[in-house]
């Protein structure tokens, strides 16, 4: 009798031994899965910081190619303003020197038929 005691009070104390080694495998697996959860979680957020930093540097980037390109933009405007200027000047020179041509012309024909005259 005394061996079937000893018996059951073994197995009662294997079984509640066996008990708090399956609670003790649960809590594990939980507190894993917790740990492995805020992993995850830290990766989407340095990944989300990332993508964030990425964007404002390529904005910042982009702002200031934008302004380059504005200041370029304004220095051959005023280039080509300078310019339009330069040719309208060798415009009015140019009128000038067919109107002195077009005088030389009628002083020459002048000459010619008054040499001409004299022959």
């Amino acid at each position: 009798m005394q061996t079937i005691e000893t018996i059951k009070l073994l197995s009662m104390f294997l079984g509640a031994n066996g008990l708090w080694k399956v609670i003790e495998y649960l809590l594990k697996i939980k507190v894993e899965k917790r740990k492995h959860d805020e992993q995850i979680n830290n990766l989407k957020a340095q990944t989300s910081n990332l993508m964030l930093e990425n964007w404002i540097e390529w904005s910042t980037r982009l702002e200031n190619r934008v302004k380059e390109l504005e200041s370029r933009l304004s220095e051959m405007g005023q280039e080509i303003e300078s310019k339009n200027l330069q040719l309208h000047e060798k415009d009015i020179q140019i009128e000038k020197l067919e109107s002195q041509l077009e005088i030389c012309e009628a002083n020459n024909q002048t000459l010619t038929n008054k040499l001409s005259q004299y022959e």
